[in-house]
């Protein structure tokens, strides 16, 4: 994590040499994690190369995940969105590319509704871990108008995973329509959302 923070080709280097040479997966996680961060010397092949490497809990391959979202490059989005959709890929690295857009969006707002299309199909996915990853980043990136979808998500969610979880991700996705416009335009949503959560 420290190297993470000292981009240059020499991180970049003892990085590389550590993805190629550690027996530790949890090593090569971090390692792959860090190279992102090396931003301008972050190695597309490694890191997407890795994607497909197999692990105990799949630990390689979602530290290749976070590191694609750490390196802000235009084709991570690409690269993330294709892992999450792969229906015959390991759930916890679905899982895992679907909670790294949050930051792609954060960097790129305009990205948003690029996302949002791209995992709605996910709510009806076969997998309830797949679509309680893909509710939970409705919650964080989407606004009132999206109430719908993340209300499809939840009926698809088996019961026990409903009531504190659930009711959090209402709550995140108001709070997230209220956080730009008008007073006027604020209320106007609020009314929208709750409206689409009694339908």
């Amino acid at each position: 994590a420290a190297l993470s923070r000292c981009p240059s080709k020499e991180t970049a280097a003892a990085l590389k040499k550590a993805v190629s040479v550690d027996p530790s997966v949890h090593v090569v996680a971090a390692a792959l994690e860090s190279l992102g961060a090396q931003r301008d010397h972050a190695p597309k092949s490694i890191l997407e190369s890795h994607l497909k490497k197999r692990s105990w809990d799949e630990i390689v391959a979602r530290g290749a995940v976070s590191g694609i979202a750490a390196t802000g490059e235009p084709w991570a989005k690409k690269a993330l969105l294709r892992v999450a959709k792969r229906s015959r890929g390991p759930y916890k690295l679905r899982a895992a590319a679907l909670t790294a857009p949050r930051s792609v969006v954060r960097r790129e707002p305009e990205a948003r509704g690029q996302v949002l299309a791209a995992v709605a199909p996910l709510v009806r996915d076969p997998d309830p871990i797949v679509v309680r990853s893909t509710a939970r980043l409705i919650s964080h990136i989407g606004t009132d108008e999206d109430a719908g979808l993340l209300e499809e998500a939840v009926t698809r969610l088996p019961e026990k995973w409903y009531h504190k979880e659930v009711s959090r991700w209402r709550r995140t996705l108001k709070e997230r329509s209220l956080e730009t416009g008008t007073a006027k335009e604020q209320r106007d949503r609020l009314i929208s959302f709750e409206e689409k959560l009694d339908e």
